[in-house]
């Protein structure tokens, strides 16, 4: 009985299949990305692009060239669906001649919601906005003053900021500031950290000298305010310091007077019920 070749030749070892994922490891373990960080980190180059395209040529027709918003909104709707109406009717002619697998068929790339994600994500919702709203009620409602003074200051400066900057470009500074910081910082992660720590560091000794100058002020400041004050009432309270002694010996008096008129009046009141 003859043996072939393959019978002979020991058999390999089964390699390991390996997960095409970020870095090898399965696919339980890779971190899933949501779609706002592959927009703005640009991870789906036709989507990113699409939407940094669109926002930009909206922003650019209505702040530099004064188109108004609605009508430059309209008429990108009005091109968009006149695109696809010509595409998907010359689409259909085409395909007698071509065959319909052969027509490439347009899509944005967007799934639809899910029902069951949604539903996982709601008590995360719930318990964001409600931990939220408690502080910001908190801090409407004074529980700490420092709280509430931040938010004050933190309103001024939206408030001058509103007076510099129209809400369209604080929009579109803020659209361009989300397309591109999240990228450069990925890109340059480990330069920002270094340098965000070191700029915490002086701000945090710059903070601690102005602190420290604010308070040796304040002093200085209550301590002359108490010596003026001090300069300017002496001469009046010595002038009234008679009648302020007067006032004050009739008001002892008369806490004196009033429990002893109160517990003989009481004591006569028992004696009255005796009889």
């Amino acid at each position: 009985m003859e043996t072939s070749a393959d019978e002979i030749a020991p058999k390999a070892p089964e390699l390991p299949k390996f997960d095409e994922t970020v870095g090898g490891a399965s696919g339980d373990d890779v971190p899933t990305e949501t779609l706002i960080e592959k927009i703005v980190l640009w991870k789906d180059l036709k989507l990113s692009g699409a939407i940094f395209g669109a926002v930009n040529l909206i922003c650019i027709l209505t702040l530099f060239l004064k188109y108004s918003f609605l009508s430059v909104f309209s008429f990108l709707v009005m091109l968009l669906l006149t695109a696809s109406f010509l595409f998907e009717n010359g689409a259909k002619l085409l395909e007698g001649h071509l065959g319909k697998e052969n027509i490439p068929q347009p899509s944005f790339g967007l799934e639809p919601f899910n029902a069951d994600a949604l539903q996982a994500k709601v008590p995360q919702v719930v318990d964001f906005l409600n931990e939220n709203i408690t502080k910001l009620r908190d801090i409407v409602t004074c529980k700490d003053n420092k709280t509430t003074l931040r938010a004050i200051g933190v309103a001024f400066g939206f408030y001058l900021l509103g007076r510099i900057f129209p809400d369209l470009v604080l929009f579109y500074l803020l659209f361009l500031s989300a397309f591109i910081l999240p990228k450069v910082y990925e890109m340059n992660k480990e330069e920002i950290d270094a340098a965000a720590a070191h700029a915490q560091e002086r701000i945090a000794e710059e903070s601690a000298k102005a602190y420290k100058i604010a308070e040796e002020r304040t002093k200085e400041y209550s301590e002359i305010a108490s010596k003026k004050f001090n300069d300017t009432a002496s001469p009046y309270l010595e002038k009234y310091q008679p009648q302020l002694d007067t006032l004050r010996q009739r008001f002892s008096k008369a806490s004196v007077q009033a429990p002893a008129d109160i517990a003989s009046a009481a004591a006569s009141d028992v004696t009255k019920k005796a009889e």
